[in-house]
C-alpha cells in the first residue's frame, strides 16, 4: 500500500538493511500470482477473441510459469545490480547494494498488482514501476529525482543509441554493397 499509494513516504522510511529474504518474497509472490492470473486472461481471451491472440496452450504456459517463477529470484537480483551499476555510473550510489535490492523488490511486489488487470495492466504497472522506482532510488539513496531519473532511463537511451549505430552500420554496409 505503502509503494502504490505513499510512495516518498514509505521509501524515506524504508529499512536499508535487515535482509535479503523479505523483500525478495514480498516481490515474488504477487509476481507469481500475477503470471498465473496474466496466462490465465491468455487462455481465456484467446478463446472468446481468437483473431486477438496467438493459440497458446496450457502445456506451453504451464512449464514457462513454472521457469519464471523459479527464475524471479535471480533476476531481481541482476536488475537490482543492474540498477546499482546505473546509479554507480551518474554517481547516486550512495547507500549499499542491498538499498537498491529493497527498492526494486518493494516497487516489483507492489505494481504486479496492476497485471491483475486485464489488457491494460501490463501498461499500467510498467508506468507505475519506473515513476516507484525513481521515487524510491532517489529517497534510499539520497540523491536527486533528477539523478535518479537519469540512472532510471540510462539503460534505455543506451539501448537507444546502440540500436540507432547498428542501424546506421547496416544501411551503410548495404549501401556499400549496392556501390559495387
Amino acid at each position: 500500500k505503502g509503494v502504490l499509494f505513499d510512495t516518498s513516504n514509505f521509501f524515506s522510511s524504508m529499512r536499508l538493511d535487515g535482509g535479503y529474504w523479505m523483500p525478495m518474497v514480498f516481490a515474488w509472490i504477487p509476481l507469481v500470482v500475477a503470471i498465473c492470473v496474466s496466462f490465465s486472461y491468455q487462455l481465456l481471451f484467446q478463446n472468446i477473441l481468437p483473431a486477438l491472440h496467438e493459440n497458446i496452450s496450457l502445456w506451453f504456459m504451464l512449464p514457462v510459469a513454472l521457469l519464471i517463477s523459479l527464475f524471479a529470484p535471480i533476476g531481481m537480483f541482476i536488475a537490482a545490480a543492474f540498477g546499482h551499476l546505473m546509479l554507480l555510473l551518474v554517481g547516486g550510489a550512495k547507500q549499499p547494494f542491498q538499498a537498491t535490492f529493497r527498492v526494486l523488490c518493494y516497487t516489483w511486489g507492489a505494481t504486479s498488482l496492476f497485471l491483475l488487470i486485464p489488457f491494460c495492466g501490463g501498461l499500467i504497472n510498467g508506468i507505475w514501476f519506473m515513476v516507484a522506482e525513481i521515487i524510491g532510488l532517489s529517497r534510499a539513496h539520497g540523491i536527486s529525482t533528477g539523478r535518479s531519473v537519469f540512472a532510471v532511463l540510462l539503460p534505455m537511451f543506451i539501448c537507444c543509441a546502440a540500436g540507432i549505430i547498428v542501424f546506421f552500420l547496416v544501411v551503410g554496409i548495404m549501401a556499400m554493397k549496392g556501390l559495387q
